[in-house]
């Protein structure tokens, strides 16, 4: 919902309209080459809402620190984009154009983000785990260049609960 009634969102992308909310499939793969190289591919794929576009994230992790009950894990990620995928969240239609002042623009698909994270995950039984994160995103190509786009890198965090089967 794009209207003044409504008090969240950024007022620089006013007119843009909403992305539509859906379900993700997020499965992946992953390869041990060595006790220090992990290689990893993972899909971002929406269930509900398949206009959105599909994502895909490749990358390589090396672990830093090992014992029985933590781990601290350094991964380089890169991010791929269907053009779907990038006209979603990068693009500016010619109806989004004249409602938000933004100029058009057609994000085709591409890489669009480099990332650089430090992972440390805490066992708390041997299935369950705590995993907080810390790191930096780039974003590149055609996300790096999108008019709406207002930081073309930043900062990340997370915190998750895991249970590995």
């Amino acid at each position: 919902m794009d209207s003044d009634s409504v008090s969240y969102g950024s007022d620089e992308l006013r007119g843009m309209g909403d992305v539509k909310g859906s379900a993700i499939g997020v499965p992946g793969l992953g390869y041990r080459v060595t006790d220090w190289l992990n290689v990893q591919l993972q899909a971002e794929v929406p269930i509900s809402e398949r206009s959105n576009g599909t994502a895909l994230h490749f990358g390589i992790t090396s672990p830093l620190y090992t014992s029985p009950k933590n781990s601290v894990t350094l991964a380089l990620t890169g991010s791929w984009g269907t053009s779907q995928y990038m006209q979603t969240y990068y693009g500016v239609s010619a109806s989004q154009s004249a409602a938000s002042g933004f100029a058009q623009y057609d994000a085709r698909s591409g890489i669009y983000a480099y990332n650089m994270n430090i992972d440390w995950t805490y066992k708390l039984t041997p299935d369950w785990s705590v995993v907080t994160a810390a790191g930096y995103t780039q974003l590149t190509g055609d996300a790096r260049n999108s008019p709406i786009v207002q930081r073309k890198s930043s900062p990340t965090g997370s915190l998750k609960v895991t249970y590995r089967f």
